[in-house]
C-alpha cells in the first residue's frame, strides 16, 4: 500500500449546523487505509468536534474569536508552518480565504455552501483575488456556482456543482420528550430544524403563516428545532402572535435528523438558501416537505411531486401549502415515498464519499 494522502478540512466552527455536520460526517466516512484525515476549526471545540474525535480524526481547535484576531493570525501561521498536507478543503467563505492566505503547499478545494448573502465587500474582494490559489472550487447547486461566478467576475472551468448527500442517522429519544408542556392527541406536527437567524431562514414568516394554519387546523403544531441568534425575539413574536400552545421551541438537539420521521411535515421558509441540507435528511425520512423557491432548493424538491415549493417572505402561500398536504394525508403519504426514493437514487451518500476521494487524487470526472 503506498503512502496516505494527508487531507485537512478547513472550517469556521464545529457546532451544531448544516455544514458542520456534512464536514464532519464525511472526514468521518474518507476511506482511512488511503487517506489521512485532519480537521482545522478557527474557532473553539464543538459537538461535531466530539463526534469527530470519536471516529478517530485528529481536531485542532485555534480558540479565534473573530476575524480581526490578532493572535488567530498567528496560530494559523504556525500551523500550517509545522503541519504539511496534500490536499487543503475547506468550507464557507471565511475558511476559504484564510486557506488560500496561509496554505503554502498542496492542492486547494474550495468548498462553497451559501448564496454569499450577507458577505462584506471585504470578503467579495478577498474571495475575488484569493480564488484563483484554489485548484477545485465546489459549489452544492448550480444557484451557488452561479452565486460565485456573479461575485467573482468571471466563469471558472474550476467551479464544479458538487450536489450534497446525506448518511442514514439513527433515531433518538422521541422529539415529544423535548416538548414544554404535552400536545393532546390527535395532532399534526409540523417541523423546521435549523439556525434561528431570520435574516436567513425566514422563521418570522413561517410563524405568520402558523397562525393562519392553527385558525383552519386546530390540530397543527409547530415544533422549532435549533438555536441561534433570534431565538429569544422569535420566541416573544410567536407569543405576541397567540402562538404558545401551538408552537414549541426545543433548542439544539443533536442527531436532530433521526427524528424526521416524526414530523407530519417538515418545513424550510428561507429567504436565501445554497442547498438545505434538512431537505435531504427530510426526505430521506418520507416527510413531505414545503419550502420557498430560492437558492438552490429548487434543484432539490421536484415541485407537486417530491414536496411543494411557494415563494419566499409570502405567509399566505406557505399556509396554503402546508394546509392543503395537512388535508389531503393521501397526497401527503405519496409525496413522502417519493422523496424518499428521490434521495435515495439521485443524492447517494456513498457517491458524495467516492467522488470527493476522486477529487482529492485529482481523479474526478463531473
Amino acid at each position: 500500500m503506498g503512502k496516505k494522502i494527508r487531507v485537512l478540512h478547513v472550517t469556521v466552527g464545529l457546532n451544531i449546523g448544516g455544514t458542520e455536520k456534512l464536514l464532519s460526517r464525511l472526514a468521518a466516512a474518507i476511506n482511512p487505509e488511503r487517506f489521512d484525515v485532519s480537521v482545522l476549526c478557527l474557532k473553539s471545540w464543538g459537538i461535531e468536534a466530539e463526534y469527530l474525535r470519536q471516529h478517530g480524526l485528529r481536531v485542532f481547535a485555534l480558540e479565534g474569536r473573530g476575524w480581526w484576531d490578532v493572535r488567530l493570525g498567528f496560530r494559523l501561521f504556525r500551523f500550517f508552518r509545522h503541519h504539511s498536507f496534500e490536499v487543503v478543503h475547506s468550507h464557507l467563505a471565511i475558511a476559504n480565504v484564510v486557506a488560500a492566505i496561509f496554505k503554502s503547499k498542496g492542492r486547494l478545494v474550495w468548498h462553497i455552501h451559501e448564496m454569499g448573502e450577507g458577505t462584506s465587500w471585504l470578503f467579495r474582494k478577498a474571495e475575488r483575488c484569493l480564488g484563483a490559489r484554489a485548484d477545485v472550487v465546489l459549489a452544492v447547486s448550480k444557484a451557488v456556482a452561479r452565486a460565485f461566478s456573479s461575485r467573482t467576475g468571471r466563469e471558472d472551468s474550476r467551479v464544479r456543482v458538487f450536489p450534497n448527500a446525506i448518511p442514514s442517522e439513527k433515531k433518538g429519544n422521541p422529539l415529544k420528550e423535548k416538548l414544554p408542556v404535552p400536545w393532546p392527541e390527535p395532532r399534526q406536527v409540523i417541523g423546521f430544524v435549523g439556525r434561528l437567524d431570520d435574516e436567513i431562514k425566514g422563521i418570522r414568516v413561517l410563524l405568520q403563516a402558523a397562525k393562519r394554519v392553527v385558525q383552519k387546523a386546530p390540530t397543527a403544531r409547530f415544533l422549532i428545532v435549533g438555536d441561534g441568534p433570534d431565538r429569544q425575539v422569535l420566541e416573544k413574536t410567536s407569543e405576541t402572535l397567540g402562538l404558545k400552545d401551538f408552537v414549541s421551541f426545543t433548542g439544539e438537539i443533536p442527531n436532530a435528523a433521526g427524528h424526521f420521521s416524526e414530523f407530519d411535515l417538515f418545513v424550510l421558509p428561507s429567504r436565501f438558501e445554497g442547498f438545505g441540507i434538512g431537505l435531504l435528511e427530510a426526505m430521506w425520512a418520507g416527510c413531505p416537505v414545503v419550502a420557498t423557491r430560492t437558492g438552490g432548493i429548487p434543484e432539490v424538491i421536484l415541485d407537486g411531486e417530491t414536496g411543494l415549493l411557494v415563494p419566499p417572505e409570502d405567509p399566505k402561500a406557505l399556509a396554503d401549502a402546508l394546509l392543503l398536504l395537512l388535508t389531503d394525508p393521501e397526497k401527503r403519504s405519496a409525496m413522502g415515498r417519493k422523496a424518499s426514493s428521490h434521495i435515495e437514487t439521485h443524492f447517494r451518500w456513498e457517491k458524495f464519499v467516492e467522488d470527493t476521494e476522486s477529487i482529492y487524487e485529482n481523479s474526478f470526472v463531473p
